[in-house]
């Protein structure tokens, strides 16, 4: 960084110029203000889906494979 103490009160000196660790750290708070809004949309997503009971049956989906499926003449009454 270049000395600026002789610009004290110099229009030209006051100027705001981004320099690398400046670009850095906007660039952080950018991507941390979008990973939370991403969070917050999934949360909000996960408890909609928790209200609506999605998660209340856990076992059933993973026994289900196990049974065997009903003959077709069962399923769709064709008569033999």
């Amino acid at each position: 960084k270049a000395d600026k103490s002789h610009c004290f009160r110099e229009p030209r000196c006051l100027t705001f110029e981004l320099d690398f660790t400046t670009q850095t750290m906007y660039v952080l708070f950018v991507l941390i203000l979008i990973s939370l809004a991403l969070a917050g949309v999934f949360l909000i997503w996960f408890l909609k889906a928790a209200r609506e009971g999605q998660f209340d049956d856990t076992t059933t989906p993973g026994i289900r494979v196990l049974f065997d499926d009903k003959p077709l003449s069962k399923q769709f009454k064709i008569k033999q």
